[in-house]
């Protein structure tokens, strides 16, 4: 699941899929196919998924970020010891 906060609502809630799929009248492998990032919700979906859970849809929805002020660190490999 790419949402990780709608992840964590549901569970809170202990809603499960299935009942997702019905509340916005569609099939559980199209909510599979949101869930998973591969096509985006209408955000009249978005807005009754926020209501079932009870937060706010920006949240839920949220992209999955570094809080503010964190440097994000990658590793550099040095040329020298590819060539070695």
């Amino acid at each position: 699941m790419c949402f990780p906060n709608l992840a964590w609502a549901m569970a809170q809630h202990r809603i499960v899929q299935y009942q997702i799929a019905r509340a916005l009248g569609i099939s559980e492998g199209t909510l599979s196919v949101r869930l998973r990032g591969r096509v985006q919700f209408a955000p009249h979906e978005k807005a009754r998924i926020a209501e079932l859970v009870g937060y706010q849809a920006e949240w839920l929805f949220a992209e999955i970020a570094p809080p503010a002020g964190v440097r994000l660190h990658t590793p550099q490999i040095m040329a020298s010891s590819i060539l070695a």
